[in-house]
């Protein structure tokens, strides 16, 4: 089995910042299942720049968790406060309170299993965000796994 080189979170981090600032996309592989159905494990998602846009509610956005050791992760954006509250879809609770400067840049797509896919439009994203603020993708998740079917919303 091939292994690809694999980076510490401060490595990949200092990557993804470096081709942002540049204007560059970035593909990495996921790594865990925080945003199944949307993102997999070792998926592949294309992380481009924000530019001059402004995050929105139901982007799914690379960014570091202050307090958490600087933390990278890719979740989705549910909710603006002054600040930015982003959750993992299959997650029961949200990451907490992230500043624009900490947010490195949107997944805009995803590669599985040689399929690609761009995600959907902003109304479907804001839609997907709602159900990720409130629990539902992680509860109907639950429920699929245990009825052995797999609820995909893509």
């Amino acid at each position: 089995m091939k292994s690809g080189i694999q980076f510490e979170d401060a490595d990949l981090k200092a990557l993804i910042e470096d081709a942002v600032k540049k204007n560059c996309a970035i593909r990495i592989r996921a790594k865990g299942n925080s945003m199944f159905p949307a993102i997999k494990n070792k998926d592949v998602v294309t992380i481009y720049p924000y530019g001059k846009r402004v995050p929105a509610v139901g982007d799914i956005a690379a960014f570091v968790l202050p307090g958490q050791g600087n933390k990278l992760l890719i979740h989705r954006l549910i909710e603006t406060k002054g600040q930015f509250i982003f959750k993992g879809d299959n997650l029961p609770e949200i990451d907490g309170m992230v500043d624009r400067t900490k947010i490195l840049g949107v997944v805009k797509k995803v590669e599985t299993s040689r399929i690609q896919h761009l995600l959907q439009s902003e109304y479907i994203q804001k839609v997907v965000a709602w159900l990720s603020k409130y629990n539902l993708i992680f509860i109907l998740n639950k429920i699929s796994i245990k009825i052995g079917h797999i609820i995909c919303l893509y």
